[in-house]
């Protein structure tokens, strides 16, 4: 069974740091834009927001968690 939780961590490499901190930068960038028009609906802005950071989180994750060959 895979380790889902995570219990075993493995060190980060430097191309794993610079890929999560390319990804985190775009999804900055993304953020501001989905939050820059002052007349949206806050609500619609608001569940954007959640989506990006779900994606993000597993967009990260699959950095770390390569697929098993």
């Amino acid at each position: 069974m895979s380790d889902v939780f995570c219990r075993n961590y493995s060190p980060v490499n430097d191309d794993q740091k610079r890929d999560v901190d390319w990804i985190k930068v775009k999804a900055e960038q993304l953020l501001e834009a989905i939050l820059a028009p002052v007349y949206a609906d806050k609500r619609l802005q608001a569940v954007a927001k959640t989506q990006l950071e779900g994606a993000v989180m597993f967009a990260c994750k699959a950095v770390f968690n390569p697929p098993q060959v």
